[in-house]
């Protein structure tokens, strides 16, 4: 018995001074290529101090901020899925927030799209980014003055009716309001799998909404961080966005994805059917692959200039079951100036 306990004491012995020896070496490598190896105790403590940091931050500008909800749109090149966007906006948002759109043209075509547009819809700021995103993004963050924010993007549409009063007041440092999430969700557009939601249990005194916890499921159960629909602190999206280094809306988001540790405990909130919806027929960009439909922007650029839109009528009141579904597209004569 004692020679076997022995042995086994040695074994472990080696076994630990192995891994000490693996874990030295794997240090200087790291070191070497200007790494830093960290315990999860020692990673957790940093991710405790960068949010506290964060917090701080936040709340030296806050007092600058008042009571309510502005709406910041990414598009470039979609002057048609724009409209429709907008079309949808206005149509089922009771009490809208102003909507700052920062969009991209790439050629003279597309900007006169832009500008007809603006015309069609004189209550929005249309904002030509031109070369430089991240410093036309902060300079519009920084002259927002109302406590709350969300983000959209030109492929999402409002498919049902929704009072922004409640998220214009939300308190942003205890929940995050997404307009893209609910119960109903059970698939993953961009990976293809099944999704399973979390558990829900009804806001007091909002019976209308559900709350839930972040990173309970996978997928978009554990995406807090979007640009989808989803109602932020100005001040705290002002901070991060100053921190973070990006050049385009989807590099942005995926900064603001490294950020997650700030949700943990901030639990998100979701109507019982989704608000809006993402329709990916076509993509602009070329920072991330990301699954979509192949309907050309020179196609819909086309039937731009011919007078037509796109008939968003048949998306009404439906209830996604992703928060990107392809469907169908057919289109209709617009109003023309």
């Amino acid at each position: 018995m004692k020679l076997m306990y022995l042995k086994n004491n040695i074994k472990k012995y080696f076994r630990l001074n192995f891994f000490i020896h693996f874990v030295n070496v794997t240090r200087k490598l790291i070191n070497f290529f200007g790494g830093v190896l960290l315990s999860k105790s020692e990673n957790q403590h940093l991710l405790e101090q960068r949010s506290r940091l964060i917090r701080e931050l936040s709340k030296l500008i806050s007092p600058e901020f008042k009571s309510g909800l502005s709406g910041l749109v990414f598009s470039k090149d979609r002057a048609m899925q724009l409209y429709a966007m907008l079309e949808t906006y206005f149509k089922f948002v009771e009490n809208p927030a102003p909507l700052i759109i920062i969009y991209h043209a790439s050629n003279e075509l597309h900007e006169k799209s832009y500008k007809e547009v603006g015309e069609l819809f004189p209550k929005i700021k249309l904002v030509n980014e031109q070369f430089d995103f991240r410093k036309t993004l902060i300079t519009e963050l920084e002259g927002i003055k109302t406590a709350n924010l969300f983000f959209l993007t030109d492929d999402n549409i409002f498919i049902r009716k929704i009072n922004f009063k409640y998220a214009s007041s939300l308190d942003t440092s205890q929940f995050t309001l997404s307009l893209r999430h609910s119960p109903r969700l059970k698939y993953n557009y961009t990976t293809g799998a099944k999704q399973k939601p979390p558990e829900f249990i009804n806001l007091q005194n909002q019976l209308e909404l559900m709350k839930f916890n972040w990173f309970e499921q996978k997928h978009h159960w554990s995406d807090p961080w979007s640009v989808d629909g989803h109602v932020y602190s100005t001040s705290e999206i002002l901070v991060l966005s100053q921190i973070s280094d990006f050049k385009a809306p989807n590099t942005y988001e995926s900064e603001l994805k490294t950020f997650g540790h700030l949700m943990i405990k901030r639990p998100g909130l979701c109507y019982d059917k989704s608000i809006i919806l993402n329709l990916p027929i076509n993509r602009v960009q070329e920072e991330f692959l990301n699954k979509s439909g192949n309907i050309s922007v020179q196609f819909l650029l086309d039937k731009w200039n011919k007078g037509y839109k796109i008939n968003t009528s048949i998306y009404e009141n439906s209830v996604p079951e992703s928060t990107h579904e392809e469907h169908s597209v057919n289109f209709q004569k617009r109003i023309l100036l």
